[in-house]
């Protein structure tokens, strides 16, 4: 299941809408687009690696009660809630994603997830960044 979570998300990342619709598939293959867009959750445009760029797929498992930490990440990424509702907090307020939405991280932007709910919170992200560099960094002592 992760291995074909990551193979259409990245495929999707890298072809983009042309492939979203499923116009290149077999009529019997069902395709549901869970995003398209050219913004962040933001509303920045994506930013993605000038050069030796690579992608990094992570699963996330949030327990209820839990979150993230405040932390930043340097170039665009894809997040899809599979289970739980995830809330993410910024400066400029916060947005709740059930499972089945997904949306585009924001970048450069300290941003913290929660899980205000009972059940646990998973996603898988997809970050395109430089190879070989963190996909995120921690911010310290962060005051909301």
């Amino acid at each position: 299941m992760n291995r074909l979570i990551f193979g259409l998300s990245t495929l999707f990342l890298l072809c983009g809408t042309a492939l979203a619709g499923g116009e290149a598939y077999s009529t019997a293959i069902t395709v549901e687009k869970v995003l398209s867009t050219d913004t962040t959750a933001l509303g920045q445009k994506l930013h993605l690696p000038d050069s030796a760029a690579a992608v990094t797929g992570i699963v996330v498992t949030i327990p209820s009660g839990a979150e993230t930490g405040w932390h930043t990440h340097p170039y665009s990424g894809v997040a899809y809630i599979i289970e739980g509702v995830l809330t993410v907090e910024t400066e400029k307020g916060s947005t709740t994603y059930p499972a089945g939405t997904s949306f585009a991280e924001v970048y450069d932007f300290a941003h913290n997830g929660k899980n205000k709910g009972k059940d646990p919170v998973k996603l898988v992200a997809f970050f395109m960044g430089t190879s070989g560099a963190p996909i995120s960094a921690k911010i310290a002592n962060h005051t909301h």
